[in-house]
């Protein structure tokens, strides 16, 4: 089976890490042959892939103009129309048997790309989609072209539940993002913690990394012993330093920039915490159960409560609730004996989501939409 995978890039972020991960071990599958295909060129990559997956770019990646507003729409339609012809000539060369597509924008292009040509496209959604367009111009079009799907991927059962409305006729499945458990498995979880909050991702509202600073104000006199990390970078960052500095926080939070390599932090802190406003798949989430870390995320729209029993392998508090927030991190600063509760259940996340798991996951999916046994 050829699976040609398609998305904007592999640059920095949970949707990418995702992509190159299944890319990754899906090459080492007897009988596939993988290619890889982005807009952006692979010198940019953040990700690696195997020299096995056959890499392929349209040479336009996304500008500002690009994802702009209504005023440059011709703009995005003609650059569109350009990937539109370049992707038609990839399809051309690879002959897949199936499409692969993560991401919204992403997803119509694919579709519509694969007009005529008889190739079946799998398309994912990787965030939460009624946060995002939602009864726009965008949204109607998605909701439109997006019939042409051979099968719709979920993450969590929220998202599901939002596509069965409008494609009834689709295949819907539900497939978790995976964990690269071998690396995880083989990092040393010995170091030793320091009092550290941490935060991982992208700093951007959607991910409220303004939120947790703020919670973090409201109890960081009482711990003073204690820090706050937050590993990442975004668009955001200057105001969230001039939030630190306004908050008289400069001496307790730290903003250490973007790393490619996270773990060093995930062995090395106490107490994890998730505070986005809205989640796809929260993958940090994941990432810091994996390595032992007691674990306090907001119950957002799709993801934390997919993962997290509060109470059991982690806490949730009412989404956007910023005080409850705080309130959870005072806890478990407080108590060792439940962070180390937590902290022994959120180990066995790993079992659920390793890569060997989810990528036969997707394989049964492709493999049924073709026909295959």
């Amino acid at each position: 089976m050829k699976i040609l995978f398609f998305i904007s890039s592999l640059r920095a972020g949970g949707a990418e890490r995702v992509a190159s991960l299944l890319c990754n071990h899906w090459s080492k599958v007897e009988n596939l042959e993988v290619s890889l295909l982005t807009y952006d060129a692979p010198q940019n990559d953040f990700y690696v892939v195997n020299e096995s997956v056959k890499r392929y770019w349209t040479g336009i990646f996304r500008s500002n103009d690009d994802n702009g507003g209504q005023s440059n729409i011709l703009k995005r339609v003609y650059l569109n129309f350009i990937r539109i012809l370049r992707i038609r000539k990839v399809l051309v060369s690879v002959r897949p048997d199936v499409m692969v597509s993560f991401m919204d924008a992403q997803n119509i292009v694919a579709l519509v790309a694969c007009l005529f040509t008889g190739i079946p496209v799998v398309i994912s959604e990787r965030t939460y989609p009624q946060y995002f367009n939602e009864g726009n111009l965008f949204d109607w079009l998605r909701k439109i072209i997006y019939k042409l799907s051979s099968a719709f991927v979920a993450q969590t059962n929220t998202v599901a539940v939002w596509a069965q409305k409008f494609l009834c006729n689709t295949k819907i499945a539900i497939i978790p993002n995976p964990l690269d458990v071998v690396k995880i498995l083989q990092n040393d979880k010995s170091s030793i913690r320091q009092n550290y909050i941490l935060y991982v991702g992208r700093l951007s509202s959607q991910k409220g990394p303004d939120l947790l600073i703020e919670a973090y104000s409201k109890c960081y006199k009482d711990y003073p012993q204690w820090r706050l990390l937050l590993v990442g970078d975004g668009e955001e960052r200057k105001k969230l330093e001039e939030q630190i500095a306004r908050l008289g926080l400069g001496e307790y939070v730290v903003l250490t920039g973007r790393t490619s390599n996270p773990e060093m932090y995930y062995k090395s802190a106490k107490i994890f915490v998730l505070s986005s406003r809205v989640e796809g798949f929260p993958n940090a989430l994941l990432e810091a159960m994996a390595y032992g870390l007691p674990v306090i995320s907001f119950d957002c729209e799709a993801g934390p409560s997919d993962i997290i029993k509060s109470g059991e392998n982690g806490l949730l508090v009412p989404a956007g609730d910023i005080s409850a927030l705080s309130e959870a991190m005072k806890k478990l600063m407080d108590d060792e004996v439940l962070r180390d509760k937590l902290s022994n259940e959120a180990l066995k996340v790993v079992d659920r989501y390793s890569v060997e798991l989810i990528s036969k996951q997707w394989i049964c999916l492709l493999r049924e939409r073709l026909f295959i046994k």
